[in-house]
């Protein structure tokens, strides 16, 4: 369950794998631990994921499922319109450009929120990996030069994805070895603590734990629910952060001293601090700035040097040099130290070097002369524009799968229905609706049942707990095996969640004609 480090290093030499044996959260931590760089190949059935890593942190997967590229995620969270999706993504494929150019170019999203997208969907798909039960994994060496600008923090992820989407009995299992121990913080733990972001609550938790307690005591001190509190411990057990007292040597163990106080803030050095500009008063200025150091990040890892500088290849040397000044006055990593764009400094910090060495490119004769022929290369080799059609050809969309799985269960063919809605629920398993509609079929087609259906319920409305459905239907399936009174929580939910929905309220009100509630 908890993993020792000589088995993480077996698990990292090891190179392949079963997911059923080596969960992705552990083989993740093996790799990130010894700061591995390569590609983790994934495939469970049809489904398919490659997981790029640069020094152990994720920067990049590649997936054949629909809802997980761009434009379909901007889509299923409100931040793009269907007319918009499909207008930008025929012109990127049309014009084989990247969808984020598109949209940016379209004005229908600024740099900064497309980089925070493009996090938010990097973090998504990586943790649809935690809900694997089983597939196969190879690690493959670096295939090239990485050029995604994205990152994930891993301890947040790991964190979020085994306290999440751990199953209920592995937590029960884990937790159970450590009921009467002492549990404390390791002095040596294999990621730092100060990297996860904890909520309140949870946060006052781990901070009890630098004297040492029992899960009884935290517990009873902490205000958390059970479940909650031992997921908790579980992920931080898994990644090493807590630990049993026992395991720690005497002599390592912290003592419970008074914090050292404040360091002073380092100056900055005087070549540095003599150059500093100051963030300009105008927010719209701010704006702009921020605007074009985060346009510039999206995409210089993909540009080569010509593209970097935005220069035709006949461009002579004197010209590259001037562009090179220019770029790097304005990429200077010393003009962001203000409040307001102090955010910008690593990113600023990495343009300014990566404008050094397109010039160092680009100023040798050698080195001109291989990019040009890699350029001509690439230019033979570029695939023809591709329709819509033949874009989502080889993509699996668990929506479509959905929605054929509804057309089924109304016109009566549950067997088959069961099939769709089973496939969606395998493709997304984060989404809660395509969970509970593949539990309420299930318990339609199968009444005995019942009791795995309504698990598969209860686990949608904790993985999503915005799914009204799942409560409507765990209500629904209460309801229907006798137990009435403790449907009236999970409908009322229902109806909270579904305000739009009539179905919660007819079934309340249905009840409550029938006396069996007040």
């Amino acid at each position: 369950m908890i993993p020792t480090r000589e088995q993480l290093d077996r698990i990292a030499a090891a190179g392949t794998g079963s997911i059923k044996e080596i969960p992705f959260a552990v083989l993740l931590i093996a790799l990130s631990a010894r700061e591995r760089s390569g590609v983790v190949e994934l495939s469970r059935g049809p489904i398919q994921k490659r997981v790029v890593l640069e020094s152990g942190t994720p920067v990049e997967c590649l997936t054949n499922l629909a809802h997980e590229t761009l434009g379909r995620f901007m889509v299923a969270t409100g931040k793009l319109s269907e007319k918009d999706f499909t207008e930008c993504l025929s012109q990127s494929l049309a014009q084989g450009r990247l969808m984020g150019e598109v949209l940016i170019e379209r004005e229908l999203v600024g740099a900064q929120d497309l980089y925070r997208i493009l996090q938010q969907n990097l973090a998504r798909k990586l943790l649809d990996l935690f809900t694997w039960r089983e597939g196969d994994y190879r690690v493959l060496p670096p295939s090239g030069r990485v050029d995604s600008p994205l990152n994930v923090r891993v301890q947040q992820l790991l964190v979020t994805g085994i306290a999440k989407f751990a199953l209920q009995e592995e937590v029960d299992a884990a937790v159970a070895g450590l009921v009467g121990k002492s549990l404390v913080l390791n002095p040596a733990p294999l990621f730092p603590l100060e990297a996860i972001r904890l909520p309140a609550a949870q946060r006052k938790l781990v901070d009890s734990l630098g004297a040492g307690k029992r899960i009884d005591e935290l517990a009873q001190g902490s205000g958390l629910a059970y479940e909650e509190l031992t997921r908790l411990l579980y992920a931080l057990s898994v990644i090493d952060v807590v630990t049993t007292a026992d395991r720690v040597p005497a002599a390592t163990r912290a003592p419970a001293a008074a914090p050292p106080p404040p360091a002073s803030p380092r100056p900055a050095p005087a070549e540095a601090a003599a150059s500093v500009v100051q963030a300009p008063g105008d927010p719209k200025e701010v704006q702009r700035v921020r605007d074009e150091i985060m346009r510039a990040y999206l995409s210089f890892r993909k540009a080569d040097a010509f593209e970097f500088f935005s220069l035709p290849e006949s461009a002579t040397s004197a010209v590259a040099r001037d562009r090179y000044l220019e770029l790097s006055r304005r990429f200077a990593p010393w003009q962001f130290l203000s409040p307001e764009l102090a955010d910008l400094t690593d990113k600023a910090r990495e343009l300014f070097l990566a404008a050094a060495q397109a010039y160092a490119t680009l100023a040798d004769e050698d080195g001109r002369e291989a990019l040009l022929r890699k350029r001509r290369e690439a230019v033979s080799a570029r695939a023809k524009p591709r329709t819509l059609d033949e874009a989502y050809q080889k993509l699996l969309d668990p929506a479509l799968q959905y929605e054929k799985g509804l057309q089924l269960a109304q016109a009566g063919n549950l067997k088959e229905a069961l099939r769709y809605f089973e496939f969606a629920s395998d493709c997304d398993p984060q989404n809660g609706v395509y969970r509970a509609e593949f539990a309420y079929a299930r318990f339609s087609y199968a009444p005995l049942l019942s009791e795995t259906c309504l698990r598969d319920l209860r686990e949608a409305m904790r993985i999503d707990p915005a799914c009204g459905l799942a409560a409507l239907y765990a209500g629904l399936i209460l309801r229907d095996t006798g137990k009435v009174k403790e449907s009236e929580p999970l409908l009322k939910r229902a109806a909270q969640l579904m305000p739009r929905d009539p179905r919660p309220r007819e079934v309340l009100e249905s009840l409550s004609k029938k006396g069996l509630w007040k």
